[in-house]
């Protein structure tokens, strides 16, 4: 596994490639001790610039899912969750044909963030609801997308 960081404006994102597909990013104030240039970081980097300057990146990075395939349907189903909209547990949960609190553990255990838009699950009122790296850098996302939220 290689790594790389982003130095984003809400902390630290943690690159993971195999050497050609992104296969995780995540946020962690831990950085990791063997950094590695990649070709799929230099593109990671560039489509989270376009994201933090609050705009929607036009292209797709190469992902490898790793999950069950469960997750890996909830998660392809947020891939496609269109930049400044937000869906409900139950939404996905229709589409899916399953329960709202499956598809909860799956979306918390998206290694993904930001690319996975696990940020625009929201409850069915727009109420916000669980985000593993965090509230403030939940609404810190969904502001940036100005998604409006509870």
């Amino acid at each position: 596994m290689y790594y790389n960081v982003y130095l984003s404006s809400i902390g630290n994102i943690v690159l993971e490639s195999d050497g050609v597909y992104l296969m995780g990013l995540y946020f962690d104030e831990h950085i990791p001790n063997i950094i590695t240039d990649l070709e799929i970081f230099d593109e990671t980097k560039k489509w989270l610039d376009i994201y933090f300057n609050g705009k929607n990146p036009t292209f797709k990075i190469p992902l490898k899912f790793r999950g069950t395939p469960f997750q890996i349907k909830v998660w392809k189903f947020l891939e496609n969750t269109k930049y400044g909209e937000c869906v409900s547990y139950s939404d996905i949960a229709k589409s899916l044909n399953t329960h709202a609190r499956a598809i909860g553990n799956a979306v918390g255990k998206n290694k993904m963030a930001i690319i996975i838009p696990c940020h625009r699950v929201l409850g069915n009122d727009k109420s916000l609801t669980g985000f593993a790296y965090g509230l403030k850098r939940k609404k810190y996302l969904l502001d940036l997308e100005n998604i409006e939220y509870k």
